[in-house]
C-alpha cells in the first residue's frame, strides 16, 4: 500500500470576531474546543472555474434572485443568480451567498498541537498518512470522507445514498460516467473509486467542467482492494484532504481512544495487516499480535494501529 507517515500543518481559518478557548503549545484531540466566533453559512456555492465574468463583489448583501455571475463558455450564456438572500463571499475557488451565525464553537477535527493562534486562524501540527492515487482530476479539497459501504461488488448509481453532499465520497467500485454525475448532482465535494476505464476518465472533463475525481489503482478491471477498502472504512465520516491536482490524498493519524478485539496495522512492512491488542506499555507505544502469526509480538507505536 502506497502509504507515507508524514508532520503537516493543518490551518483553519475563521470568519470573524473569534475568541480563542486554546494558546500555542496545546495539545488538542479530535472533538476539543478550539474556540467561539461568527461563522459563515453557506447557502449557496459557485465554483470560480464555471465562470467568466463577475457580476457582484465581494461584502454585499445580495437577495434572492440577483445576478451574480455570467458563464460564457457554454454552448450560450448562462446567468448565475442568488437562490437566497444573504451576503456575497468570494475565496480562492468559489463564489458563496452566505449568512453569519454568531457564538459559533469550533472543533478540532484532527489530533495535534497547537503553533500558532489568533482572532483569524489556528495552525495545528500533526501526523498525517499521505496515500498516492493513481490518477485525479481537480483541485485541492478538505472535508469529511463518506464510504459508500454497498452489498454489492459493483457499485451503481442507484446505491449511491442522498447524504453525501459537500463531503469527500469513496466509491469501492468500478466507476461509470453515470456513477459519476450522480455523485456530482447529489452533491459531492469529490469523487474517489478504484479504476475507470480509461476512455470515459478522458471524457469526463469534458463532460463536466469542474470536477474533483481520484482513481486508486488504474484503467480497466477491479483489482481486490480489501485491505485498502478497510482504510477507507476505518475513515468514514472522518476528516481528510485530497490534493486532486496532483495526485494524493492526506489521511490524519487517528487515536485511538478505546480497543476493540481487531485493528489494523501499519508499520514498517506491515501494511493492512489485522492483529491483536496484547498490552499497553505506555502512551504511545503498544504491544500486538499478528492473526497470521499469532507467536509473533511486536511493539508499535499507537498511531499506527486502527480500530477495525
Amino acid at each position: 500500500m502506497n502509504l507515507k507517515k508524514i508532520s503537516k500543518r493543518f490551518v483553519m481559518r475563521f470568519s470573524g470576531n473569534f475568541e480563542p478557548q486554546v494558546r500555542i503549545g496545546a495539545k488538542v484531540s479530535v472533538g476539543s474546543l478550539l474556540g467561539v466566533g461568527d461563522y459563515y453559512k453557506i447557502l449557496q456555492e459557485i465554483p470560480l472555474a464555471a465562470i467568466d465574468k463577475l457580476l457582484v463583489d465581494d461584502g454585499v448583501f445580495v437577495v434572492k434572485g440577483t445576478d451574480l455571475a455570467v458563464s460564457l463558455s457554454l454552448l450560450k450564456k448562462k446567468i448565475f443568480t442568488s437562490d437566497n438572500d444573504g451576503i456575497v463571499r468570494i475565496t480562492d475557488s468559489a463564489l458563496q451567498v452566505v449568512e453569519i451565525e454568531s457564538n459559533h464553537k469550533y472543533y478540532s477535527y484532527i489530533p495535534g498541537e497547537v503553533d500558532f493562534v489568533n482572532n483569524e486562524k489556528i495552525k495545528i501540527s500533526a501526523w498525517f498518512y499521505k496515500y498516492w492515487l493513481f490518477a485525479s482530476l481537480g483541485s485541492y479539497v478538505k472535508g469529511v470522507l463518506y464510504f459508500v459501504d454497498a452489498s454489492r461488488p459493483i457499485i451503481t448509481s442507484r446505491d449511491l445514498p442522498a447524504d453525501i453532499k459537500g463531503k469527500i465520497v469513496f466509491i469501492p467500485s468500478f466507476l461509470t460516467q453515470r456513477l459519476i454525475l450522480k455523485a456530482i448532482n447529489l452533491g459531492a465535494l469529490g469523487i474517489i473509486g478504484t479504476s475507470i476505464d480509461y476512455s470515459e476518465y478522458v471524457n469526463i472533463s469534458s463532460v463536466i467542467k469542474y470536477i474533483n475525481l481520484g482513481i486508486l489503482t488504474g484503467f480497466g478491471n477491479l483489482r481486490n482492494l480489501d485491505a485498502l477498502f478497510n482504510l477507507f472504512r476505518t475513515y468514514h465520516n472522518y476528516y481528510v484532504e485530497v490534493d486532486f491536482a496532483h495526485e494524493f490524498m492526506y489521511f490524519p493519524v487517528r487515536e485511538i481512544f478505546a480497543y476493540k478485539k481487531q485493528y489494523l496495522l501499519f508499520s514498517g512492512d506491515l501494511w493492512a495487516r489485522k492483529v491483536m491488542i496484547k498490552e499497553d506499555l505506555d502512551d504511545n507505544f503498544v504491544i500486538v499480535k499478528l492473526h497470521s502469526d499469532k507467536n509473533k509480538e511486536i511493539v508499535v507505536n499507537k498511531s499506527e494501529v486502527f480500530v477495525l
